[in-house]
């Protein structure tokens, strides 16, 4: 038995050790410090890249609204109006589980679903490296198998779809540009090679990044046919990730060791560290540099909030953020509780689990298990789509102990 960063037991195959890393094989940027606990949440939430996860090691928990309240909100101004917060939605009281259709392939990935818990995408044969199509379900049907848009497209996803349809994602692969998917076909963006699309909103407006030189900036396409326009960013040698984007246009992302938002405007702020906490001092052990700063690895967008992970801090956690309030909101203290997946846009806490649940606001919710995927060898479930009811949830089945002669298996969860 190995042990994750935390100290939890993971039931792992030595033979998958180097499918673990894979995630984390990214250009360095800026000094050589490693801080392994950013490099591994990063690695998890790398959202062109399969999900190679044993779910032993995540403990699910029943549906209990959590501990955690409100951490700040503006200070009281008797000329601005009182913050009204988004509401969560109530929390499901019984949900089932059944298996998509795979079209004839052997195994599939879901890979995202829109907000209304309608559409669903995936990835149909993942493999490393492999040349892989797509599938696309409406209303938990099968309408459309789409091969690779290139030869050189390998471990092609859509990471991101919307009410009408239209998805949007990228290969991994430095010679292909972005895509989107709609009208049955895959369909280049502008804005050239080595670009991602990671969201797409109702107004069909997309968030990602295209290469200008070698660096990655943060883009937005006003259409699936407009030319990106490049996002302001901070100079410096940080990187920069786009996770995701709100029905109203807002963007976040990362750059560097924060996270990062970009307004409808074409403006950008950064999201600090959540209010209360304090930068771990000291060393991180051997194999890193000391912490960086305290700060916020934002997901992406779901009930209304920016949902993240507190890093560097003590203490830690999972927390929210409104924007336009600036209000903070502790979700859990608790590592790997449940799984959250805002509208199918990242994968951050998407590591399968032999009991899945998910975030429903602060609130987890106990998903059921298939006993015929159990029997299979298809004991865990990573969950990659959320709808804003909680009625449709999403996730794909798979091996606990990353069984490469087991494929994977995409399910969808109704609950009321």
């Amino acid at each position: 038995m190995n042990h994750d960063h935390d100290g939890t037991e993971v039931a792992m195959n030595d033979e998958y050790g180097a499918l673990l890393l894979a995630p984390l094989k990214t250009e360095p940027a800026g000094p050589p410090a490693i801080d392994v606990r950013r490099a591994m949440l990063r690695g998890a939430r790398m959202r062109r890249r399969r999900r190679w996860f044993g779910g032993g090691f995540l403990a699910a928990a029943g549906a209990a609204l959590l501990t955690g309240g409100l951490l700040l909100a503006p200070a009281n101004d008797k000329d601005k109006p009182p913050v009204v917060l988004p509401p969560d939605p109530p929390v499901p009281t019984s949900c089932t589980v059944s298996r998509l259709d795979l079209g004839g392939h052997r195994s599939a990935e879901m890979m995202a679903g829109d907000h209304t818990g309608r559409w669903h995408v995936g990835t149909a044969d993942p493999a490393p490296s492999s040349l892989n199509g797509v599938l696309v379900w409406h209303d938990g049907k099968l309408v459309d198998d789409v091969p690779a848009p290139s030869k050189t497209a390998r471990e092609f996803a859509l990471v991101d779809v919307n009410a009408s349809g239209v998805a949007v994602g990228a290969a991994n692969s430095a010679r292909d540009p972005a895509y989107a998917y709609t009208d049955g076909k895959l369909v280049p963006l502008k804005g050239g090679t080595g670009a991602e699309a990671i969201g797409i909103n109702d107004d069909g407006v997309i968030a990602g990044t295209i290469k200008v030189g070698d660096r990655s900036v943060p883009a937005r396409w006003r259409s699936i046919d407009a030319e990106p326009e490049e996002l302001p960013a901070p100079a410096g040698p940080g990187s920069v990730r786009v996770w995701g984007i709100s029905p109203d246009g807002t963007i976040v992302g990362e750059i560097g060791p924060s996270g990062y938002l970009w307004f409808p405007d074409g403006s950008g702020r950064p999201i600090g560290a959540p209010p209360g906490s304090a930068s771990v001092s000291g060393a991180a052990g051997p194999a890193s540099a000391a912490p960086g700063p305290a700060s916020f690895m934002p997901n992406g967008f779901a009930f209304g909030w920016v949902y993240g992970e507190a890093v560097n801090t003590n203490p830690g956690g999972t927390y929210r953020y409104e924007p336009m309030s600036e209000t903070w909101q502790l979700v859990t203290r608790e590592t790997a509780l449940a799984q959250l997946d805002p509208g199918g846009r990242t994968g951050f806490k998407s590591i399968a689990q032999d009991e899945p649940a998910v975030f429903v606001g602060r609130a987890v919710l106990k998903l059921p298990n298939d006993p015929e995927l159990g029997k299979a060898g298809l004991g865990s479930v990573s969950i990659n789509a959320v709808s804003d009811d909680a009625h449709v949830i999403g996730g794909t089945a798979i091996s606990p102990i990353a069984d490469s002669s087991k494929p994977f298996a995409p399910v969808i969860y109704r609950c009321r």
